[in-house]
């Protein structure tokens, strides 16, 4: 399955989306190709043809449901249709709990890794001691306690707290920015035929995404730059920033390579890893350069 690069963001559209001729439409307008499609953000008013849904899910491409700010709004996602697709799922199911907490303990490292490089002086010194603490299953919860230097350090005043659930700009535009990785970040665990649900540390009943999540938390980070570094604070729920963030896939990772690939690779690579447990973990790939 090709997976494509551009998001398309039709939070604020209003009318029909058709797809015509290998094009997707929004009303009359030719807004993009399928080829190149990674993902559509649909908003309230949008009225999408089920033959518009089948066409984009026969291409790989993730359909978010949901209004700017929500937090994990519904994925339409068509089945994988990868190789290893049946392997892959069965060496998920029955991957003994040693498996995924090796797995975990790479991805809290990396996330902590990618938080220190936000953050200058003695938060990124305690943050970095910290990522060298990571055991196996994060045991001794390693991700919490960074998580409250992280943001202490982060927020734009004394008074913001990191909320999911927060309507104010900043929580807001951080949920839309994870929320954009999360829909490619779909695309690429079936891509790499893997089963979202099957999580090595998120595992609520009700989450179809389990997997998903665990394999983004090294990634939150860059939306994290851009929403504090990179925003106009007073037009974090504009259409520009919106634009912004969408754009994050595009940008280029630590390595050199897109953060889409970045995310395509990981994927691939824990694909892999399911099926041969005893082999090296993976580590996430490095998507950011440290603060300077």
């Amino acid at each position: 399955m090709a997976i494509g690069w551009q998001v398309l963001d039709l939070t604020d559209f209003r009318g029909d989306v058709t797809v015509r001729r290998g094009w997707l439409y929004a009303g009359e307008a030719r807004a993009a190709s399928l080829e190149d499609l990674s993902g559509v953000i649909v908003g309230p008013a949008v009225r999408v043809t089920a033959a518009a849904l089948a066409a984009v899910a026969e291409r790989g491409v993730a359909v978010t449901l949901g209004a700017y700010g929500g937090r994990k709004p519904a994925t339409v996602m068509s089945v994988s249709n990868a190789e290893r697709v049946a392997a892959r799922h069965r060496a998920q199911a029955e991957s003994a709990a040693p498996v995924a907490k090796r797995l975990w303990r790479e991805i809290v490292k990396a996330k902590v890794v990618a938080q220190a490089g936000n953050v200058l002086g003695p938060a990124r010194d305690r943050l970095l001691e910290y990522a060298r603490e990571v055991r196996s299953g994060d045991s001794t919860n390693v991700e919490g306690r960074a998580a409250r230097i992280y943001w202490a350090a982060l927020r734009p005043n004394g008074e913001w707290r990191r909320d999911p659930d927060g309507t104010d700009d900043w929580n807001a535009a951080l949920n839309y920015g994870y929320g954009v990785l999360r829909n490619h970040m779909y695309s690429a665990v079936f891509a790499a035929g893997l089963w979202p649900t099957y999580g090595v540390y998120h595992r609520h009943r009700s989450n179809p995404g389990c997997l998903v999540d665990d394999l983004l938390e090294p990634f939150r980070p860059l939306i994290d730059r851009i929403v504090f570094g990179h925003l106009p604070a007073d037009a974090l729920d504009s259409p520009a920033a919106r634009r912004s963030l969408a754009a994050a896939l595009e940008m280029e990772a630590a390595d050199g390579q897109k953060v889409r690939a970045a995310l395509n690779a990981w994927a691939q690579s824990v694909g892999a890893y399911f099926e041969s447990p005893d082999e090296r973990v993976p580590s996430p790939p490095a998507v950011i350069k440290p603060r300077t």
